[in-house]
């Protein structure tokens, strides 16, 4: 099986366009003791904006962030509507 590694944006996208988005908290592994570490069960969820880059490309950049914030907002209310929690959302550059 042939897999494809995307480097990740190290900041969350959605912290530089959507007001009041948590930003991504990093806790190194060399601080978190055996005995304040906990288990838990997570869900985490991928998705991709087909043809994305295509359609950013001929767009003004204030459009493409009027866009991304509607779409931020989007998934973040339905996954609150299911009870889960939005950590950061990341992109490809």
């Amino acid at each position: 099986m042939r897999r494809r590694v995307r480097k990740r944006a190290s900041a969350p996208i959605a912290a530089t366009l959507t007001p009041g988005a948590p930003a991504a908290t990093t806790v190194p592994p060399s601080t978190v003791s055996p005995s304040t570490a906990e288990r838990r069960l997570v869900t985490v969820l991928f998705t991709d904006l087909v043809g994305f880059t295509t359609l950013a490309e001929d767009r003004d950049p204030e459009a493409v962030r009027e866009l991304l914030t509607r779409y931020f907002d989007i998934a973040t209310e339905i996954t609150q509507l299911h009870g889960g929690t939005v950590e950061k959302f990341i992109g490809t550059r």
